[in-house]
């Protein structure tokens, strides 16, 4: 098992001077500022609790269930966001402070803003789409949203409902009426492009296609179905790929929160294995082109790149305390010439774990290898600034 504050020897020259004392952080109370009009409505049992051992899941969770019957969002606002400054990739939770907030437009949209960058939730995509809709008359800004959406979770194994969003969207406000050959070749293109990701509900968008042509006159549909059915040949490989990637993901458990790895139960350590031995899996496979025998060498794509970053984030999503997958993650990326990102990845590491000495360490080790010494000195005078430990002094 890791530790979050995990140390480790650098490169770097130790000083000869003394570690001073650093002195220990001194944080706020869990649910010290709560309301006393909610209270008084909150179980006395389940803040004890919380407020004792701040990753106390179970009583977080009974707490978040008890907010749902008061309305009163500018008392239970507090308990939200104390409960996601913890957990901030809980899609589940920023859902439900969506819905408690959805009278005050200003405070949902600030939800979005803050949740959508760092939490990699289908189900929280679906809610900012289904709010677009809702409170935007303009098509282009709900054509906007669906394809900010797509870009960024395309490559999930779980984003069929996005694509049906996106398809339905241009079916049914398309320029062209429907049961022309016009808006059947519009959304041929859109079907095509789905077909292009390996979903797991891959045939989810296949009822879809069956449905539209359905609304066509018998010999259209036979001459819709033939093309699908050549397009389809083309893309056999993306569909077995695609139930091989449902099979691999069938064991992940997507409402896991992220905990530190000395708070994690056997539950969660057997997740981490899981999601270790998914990432290696995307890593070494990708859909087989037709015609291409098995076990031919074959470049590694963007695409395949691409897919490989979105599962280490998925991973991180229930595991940003775990300095292992922020490094392998950076690794990856630095072998992939993908450098700003990588140093993206180490300084959202840092911002997750600020007294972690590993994440700073294999950061620096970084820079000193690129040859960038003044770039190491400032993660070492961060490190020196966030850390407890007295260890981060000797460098």
């Amino acid at each position: 098992m890791e530790t979050s504050s995990s140390s480790s020897s650098s490169s770097s020259s130790s000083s000869s001077a003394a570690p001073a004392t650093v002195p220990a952080r001194v944080e706020a109370e869990i649910l010290a500022d709560l309301p006393k009009a909610i209270e008084t409505q909150l179980d006395k049992t389940l803040i004890a609790k919380v407020r004792k051992d701040k990753w106390d899941v179970e009583s977080w969770m009974l707490l978040i269930k008890s907010l749902m019957g008061i309305k009163s969002p500018e008392n239970t606002r507090v308990v939200y966001e104390q409960f996601l400054a913890l957990f901030p990739t809980s899609g589940k939770v920023w859902c439900q402070y969506f819905e408690s907030e959805i009278e005050n437009r200003q405070q949902v949209e600030s939800i979005f803003l803050r949740a959508l960058p760092v939490c990699h939730s289908i189900d929280l995509w679906i809610y900012y789409i289904a709010y677009i809709k809702k409170n935007n008359s303009g098509l282009k800004q709900v054509q906007d949203a669906l394809e900010h959406a797509l870009n960024q979770t395309s490559h999930d194994v779980n984003c069929a409902p996005i694509w049906l969003e996106y398809i339905r969207f241009h079916r049914d406000n398309s320029e062209f009426k429907a049961g022309t050959d016009e808006l059947f070749t519009q959304c041929r293109i859109l079907f095509e492009r789905a077909f292009t990701f390996p979903l797991g509900n891959f045939t989810a968008i296949q009822e879809e296609y069956s449905q539209f042509i359905n609304q066509y006159p018998p010999d259209k549909q036979r001459q819709f179905r033939n093309h699908y059915d050549d397009s389809m040949k083309d893309k056999r490989g993306v569909f077995l790929h695609a139930k091989l990637r449902r099979q691999k993901y069938k064991d992940t458990d997507p409402s896991l929160l992220s905990l530190p790895p000395e708070k994690c139960t056997q539950k969660e350590l057997r997740q981490a294995k899981i999601w270790r031995s998914v990432i290696e899996w995307e890593k070494t496979n990708q859909p087989i082109p037709r015609g291409e025998a098995k076990g031919v060498e074959r470049v590694e794509t963007t695409e395949q790149i691409d897919t490989v970053c979105y599962t280490y984030n998925l991973a991180i999503t229930h595991f940003s305390h775990f300095p292992s997958f922020w490094i392998e993650f950076a690794n990856y990326l630095l072998s992939k010439d993908r450098v700003q990102v990588a140093i993206n990845t180490y300084n959202r590491a840092i911002a997750a774990n600020p007294t972690c000495l590993l994440l700073y360490f294999s950061f620096c080790e970084y820079y000193e290898t690129a040859k960038l010494p003044n770039k190491a000195k400032e993660v070492y005078d961060q490190m020196i600034e966030n850390s407890r430990e007295p260890l981060a002094l000797i460098h």
